[in-house]
């Protein structure tokens, strides 16, 4: 039911705002959601995908905006153990955000961390202690208070 209710509001928005409008990119990562926690992970792929394409053509193909679908599209790879996919997701993001933010910045951080993951998991060991490393470097550096015991566990 959940399914065809957004594909229905994707055709109802498509019809009003064209297929490259913002709110079905909104939409299609819903039901990419949705779909991912279904265990459903070839279509939430293809609902990501879909975001990521509204959302480059709106917005540019750098823009930070695209980077939750990149960081979507990441995940649901490793769900289904394409962490050669997801590691290329992941590095576009980091360097959107990095462009964005700065390097330094604890959410580039946070997106190092499933970046390490990915390398871990095709056998790059170096590369994943390299990056879960300086993950860590940023994190300690950043001046919330509650960090340094976030590490700590």
């Amino acid at each position: 039911i959940a399914v065809r209710f957004y594909q229905a509001c994707i055709a109802k928005l498509q019809d009003a705002l064209g297929h490259h409008a913002e709110p079905v990119g909104q939409v299609h990562f819903r039901l990419g959601s949705y779909l991912e926690r279904s265990d459903r992970l070839d279509e939430a792929i293809l609902s990501y995908r879909t975001t990521l394409q509204v959302n480059e053509k709106v917005f540019g193909p750098e823009d930070p905006k695209v980077v939750p679908a990149l960081e979507a599209l990441a995940s649901a790879h490793m769900k289904q153990g394409s962490s050669g996919k997801a590691r290329d997701f992941l590095e576009r993001a980091v360097r959107i955000r990095e462009e964005e933010l700065g390097a330094a910045s604890p959410i580039v951080a946070a997106l190092l961390i499933p970046l390490a993951e990915c390398a871990l998991a095709t056998g790059e060991v170096a590369f994943a202690e390299e990056v879960a490393a300086k993950a860590v470097a940023i994190l300690q550096a950043t001046e919330d208070p509650l960090l340094p015991r976030a590490l700590a566990i």
